[in-house]
C-alpha cells in the first residue's frame, strides 16, 4: 500500500487502522497473505528543502506532574493566499484519557480564543463557528466537545480512548462578507488543569490544498508521523534508506535512513510495536516510465529513456513487498506474525551517526533478501564477511568474493545453462 493519510490518532485505533487490521484477521486471510505498507514521506531534516513549508506537521508537548500546572506551547505558521477562497487549516489535538488540558489559540495579533477546557468549545457540541473577525478569519474548537447524537468524533474515533480536541482556521465568504484567515505566527497554548500522566499531547497541522503552507514553527517533533494505516498492528510499515552510491548526493548519506522517510513510532506506545518495522532502498531508485507519459522529473530520466529515478518510502515498500512474496513461496501458510518474525530476525542491523552529530547513534533494521529467502539446504550469502544474523540452522557459505546467481545455481544443481 503507497497510500494514507495524517489524519487520525496515529496509534492503530482509528475506524481505517481497524478496518485495515480486521482484513488480516479475517480466516480466509489470515494466512498466506500479509499487509505492506509505505511509512509515508513527512520526515524531514536540514537539507529538506520542503522543511519549512509542509514537514514540520507534528507538535507535542508535557505538562507538569504537579497537578494545576503544565502550560506548553507550539507556534505554527499560516501563509494565506488572497486570492483562494475556502482554504482551511485543521488542528488535530489528542491528549491522556485521564488528563484535563484547556486549550487556547492566540492569533498573529495577539487576539486569544479560549482556553477551552475538556467538555467545551464554540457553538453547539461539534458544530458551529466561534469568531467570525476580518482580521483573523473563522476560527473553530472543540475540546471533546461532542453530542454522542450527532454525526460527530465518536463516529470516526470510536475505539480511541483518549482524549480529542478539533480545531480549525479558516477563510469564506458567508453573506457577501469576506472572513480572510490571517497570515503570520500563530500560537497553539494547552494547559493541563488536572491528572497526573508522563504522556505527551499531540497536535497535528492538515490542510485542505496541496499548496496550502502552514508548518509548526516551535514545539515541533520529527516523530509519530507515520500515515495512517501504517499505524495498524497487523501491517509491516516499511521506511526508506540510502543505497545507490551511483546515484546519491549529498542529501542521500549512503547506508542512512533517507531524511524524507516518516518516523515512528505509534503515537500510543504502549503497545510496544515499533515502526518502521523494517527499511529498504528507497532514495534514488530506478522505476519504470509508461509509455508517452511526461516524466515527474525530466532530469532524473535514465539514458535508455524508459526509467526515471525517484525517492519515496513508496519505492521502499515494493522490495519488501516482493522479498515477502517470494517467502511466500516457500511458505504459503505462514501468518504475519511468522513473516514478521522472519524478516526481522534476517535483517542486517544498520548503525550510523548522522551528519553533524558525534553523540547521537541511530540503528535500524535492513532488509536481507538473501538470509529472509536462506532455507536449511540452500547456500546462502553476504558479501563481505560472514553476517551475524544467520537463521539457525543455515548452510551459510560466506566469502569476500561476489558469487553470481548462476554459480549458485550450479551448486546447488539447478543450472539452466546448456
Amino acid at each position: 500500500m503507497s497510500f494514507g493519510t495524517n489524519w487520525g490518532p496515529h496509534d492503530g485505533t482509528s475506524d481505517y487502522e481497524q478496518f485495515i487490521q480486521g482484513i488480516t484477521n479475517l480466516s480466509q486471510l489470515g494466512k498466506g497473505r500479509i499487509l505492506v505498507k509505505s511509512a509515508g514521506d513527512q520526515g524531514y531534516n536540514d537539507k529538506d528543502p520542503e522543511k519549512n513549508d509542509k514537514k514540520r506537521i507534528h507538535a507535542e508537548g508535557i505538562g507538569s506532574s504537579a497537578e494545576g500546572i503544565g502550560n506548553t506551547t507550539a507556534t505554527f505558521n499560516v501563509n494565506s493566499n488572497p486570492a483562494v477562497q475556502n482554504e482551511v487549516l485543521f488542528l488535530e489535538i489528542w491528549y491522556p484519557k485521564d488528563d484535563n488540558y484547556s486549550i487556547t489559540i492566540q492569533a498573529p495579533g495577539g487576539r486569544e480564543y479560549g482556553p477551552f477546557f475538556k467538555g467545551q468549545g464554540t457553538g453547539e457540541p461539534g458544530q458551529g463557528w466561534y469568531y467570525k473577525t476580518n482580521t483573523d478569519g473563522i476560527v473553530y474548537i472543540h475540546n471533546e466537545h461532542w453530542s454522542q447524537s450527532s454525526n460527530d468524533k465518536r463516529t470516526f474515533y470510536f475505539n480511541t480512548t483518549d482524549n480529542y480536541i478539533f480545531c480549525a482556521i479558516a477563510d469564506d465568504n458567508i453573506d457577501g462578507t469576506a472572513y480572510e484567515m490571517k497570515s503570520g505566527t500563530w500560537t497553539l497554548k494547552m494547559a493541563r488543569s488536572s491528572g497526573t500522566s508522563n504522556k505527551k499531547w499531540d497536535a497535528y497541522l492538515l490542510a485542505n490544498a496541496m499548496d496550502f503552507n502552514a508548518n509548526f514553527l516551535t514545539g515541533f517533533s520529527n516523530s509519530k508521523v507515520i500515515t495512517e494505516p501504517g499505524n495498524a498492528k497487523n501491517v509491516i510499515t516499511v521506511g526508506a534508506m540510502n543505497s545507490n552510491p551511483i546515484n546519491l548526493t549529498s542529501d542521500y548519506p549512503k547506508n542512512q535512513i533517507s531524511y524524507f522517510s516518516s518516523p515512528g513510532p505509534t503515537r500510543d506506545n504502549e503497545r510496544n510495536i515499533p515502526k518502521p518495522e523494517i527499511y529498504a532502498p528507497g532514495a534514488l531508485i530506478a522505476s519504470s516510465m509508461a509509455e508517452g507519459c511526461t516524466p515527474w522529473l525530466p532530469s532524473g530520466v535514465t539514458s535508455d529513456g524508459k526509467h526515471q529515478y525517484l525517492a519515496g518510502t513508496s519505492m521502499a515498500a515494493p522490495f519488501v513487498s516482493g522479498a515477502i512474496a517470494l517467502l511466500l513461496q516457500q511458505h504459503p501458510d505462514w501468518t504475519y506474525q511468522q513473516v514478521l518474525d522472519r524478516l526481522v530476525t534476517t535483517a542486517t542491523t544498520m548503525t550510523y551517526s548522522p551528519i553533524g552529530s558525534s553523540t547521537t547513534t541511530i540503528n535500524y533494521l535492513l532488509l536481507n533478501i538473501c538470509m529472509l529467502l536462506c532455507n536449511n539446504n540452500d547456500i546462502c550469502f553476504q558479501n563481505p564477511g560472514t553476517p551475524s544474523n544467520v537463521p539457525s540452522g543455515s548452510n551459510l557459505e560466506s566469502t569476500n568474493k561476489s558469487k553470481s546467481f548462476s554459480e549458485l545455481e550450479k551448486k546447488k544443481g539447478g543450472s539452466n545453462e546448456k
